[in-house]
């Protein structure tokens, strides 16, 4: 099996495309394993209560590794999903038939989701295929009227991104990442030359690459495809430049003595690229780490800020977050 496929349906919100569910799901579990194989079955019956069915479908969304949706029927079931599902940085591909329906504005409207409108089912199966053998994270779209048919958007949609996205970070994001590192040294060597060494980076880049593959660690980026805007940022292979990253660690205390059991996301690091200022890149990456924390049912989200970095407190005083403790320091030493 090569990915883990969470596929969303309409399962209270109504049946009626039960079976074009269960031949999606046909069609995907032929090379990758589908972990909602249950949504095609056509006399589904919910033994579970719903705190379980909750608790289950969010453990496989942030277990899956990409989330296919068919969202002809409504359903309310299938917005969260999906909400959830951008939240962790989960690549979204989301289906729908135009001769029946149209798609809410939130979804076709954001630039995060991959959006698929088809006429005729036997158009779906070839997008698929196409979507599933791409090395591609995250495909984008823009408006409905400007994707002609799903055979002209599936494994193209991405190139008609213009705005700047938030999603997690890949192997493909490595020499962004690592340009950034070295930003975000400097920005504390400059500050405190004595504690930082500089220019250099905190992590190697085979570090990084054992990072980006540990659970609970998520390290998400801020993209962008290349224009004129960030011509002077060097991009991936997929056309894309690194705006930004937000390094995450989820704490999680359990039977302590001192402190209740709750989980915690810690913010290790959170740099903008210095040619990007000025597109709220570190807003979105804020705020999308904040998502992904709430989520993933924590009660806060803590970091730390270096006094020599004043512009960083104050941005993120401006995110709502507030003193929590205070480091305190004596130096004993000159090295002059």
């Amino acid at each position: 099996m090569n990915k883990k496929i969470y596929f969303a349906g309409s399962i209270r919100g109504g049946r009626v495309d039960a079976e074009l569910y269960n031949r999606i799901i046909t069609c995907l579990g032929r090379n990758d394993k589908v972990l909602t194989e249950h949504v095609g079955k056509t006399n589904l019956k919910e033994s579970a209560s719903d705190r379980e069915i909750y608790e289950r479908d969010m453990g496989w969304l942030r277990e899956s590794d990409i989330v296919i949706a068919e969202c002809t029927c409504p359903s309310l079931g299938v917005g969260y999903e999906l909400a959830c599902a951008k939240a962790l940085g989960k690549p979204v591909h989301i289906f729908y038939n135009r001769t029946k329906t149209s798609l809410s504005a939130m979804l076709t409207g954001d630039a995060y989701y991959a959006v698929h409108p088809y006429e005729h089912e036997n158009d779906i199966y070839p997008a698929l295929d196409d979507i599933l053998a791409s090395n591609a994270s995250i495909a984008h779209t823009s408006s409905d009227d400007k994707r002609a048919s799903v055979q002209s958007s599936a494994g193209s949609n991405r190139q008609e991104a213009s705005v700047p996205y938030v999603r997690r970070a890949g192997e493909q994001d490595i020499e962004g990442i690592m340009r950034l590192l070295v930003q975000v040294n400097m920005v504390h060597h400059n500050g405190r030359p004595d504690l930082f060494n500089g220019p250099t980076t905190k992590y190697s880049e085979s570090e990084l690459a054992d990072i980006l593959q540990n659970e609970n660690a998520p390290v998400f980026v801020c993209v962008k495809k290349n224009d004129d805007e960030n011509a002077d940022i060097p991009v991936n292979g997929d056309g894309e430049a690194v705006l930004g990253h937000a390094f995450c660690i989820m704490q999680e205390h359990t039977g302590e003595r001192m402190i209740p059991d709750m989980k915690t996301l810690y913010i290790d690091d959170i740099c903008v690229e210095e040619h990007a200022r000025g597109l709220h890149v570190g807003t979105r990456l804020y705020q999308h780490a904040e998502e992904f924390a709430r989520i993933s049912g924590c009660y806060n989200v803590t970091l730390n800020v270096w006094e020599c970095n004043p512009g960083a407190r104050a941005f993120y005083e401006a995110m709502g977050m507030s003193v929590q403790k205070t480091g305190m320091e004596k130096v004993l030493r000159s090295d002059e």
